[in-house]
């Protein structure tokens, strides 16, 4: 199954990625907004995980921004 998460926190980020992958998940990590809503709209995942608090473009953005194109890609909103 591939999973995009999208965090900031490098430490956070790095935490959780190898969890998932432990978890057999494929995890691709986005930094920021910009690059969350430009890898969900032009790549195919099974699952989007956003931190609400992203820079450049936060998280409530892109999911409002991939709902409206993805509206079937399930989505979970970390805090």
């Amino acid at each position: 199954m591939k999973l995009l998460l999208a965090e900031d926190d490098a430490i956070l980020a790095d935490a959780l990625s190898s969890s998932l992958a432990k978890a057999g998940f494929e995890v691709e990590v986005a930094p920021n907004g910009a690059v969350a809503e430009f890898l969900l709209l032009r790549q195919n995942f099974d699952v989007g995980v956003l931190d609400l608090g992203l820079p450049m473009v936060d998280g409530l953005t892109v999911l409002k921004r991939v709902r409206a194109a993805k509206p079937a890609l399930p989505m979970l909103v970390l805090t």
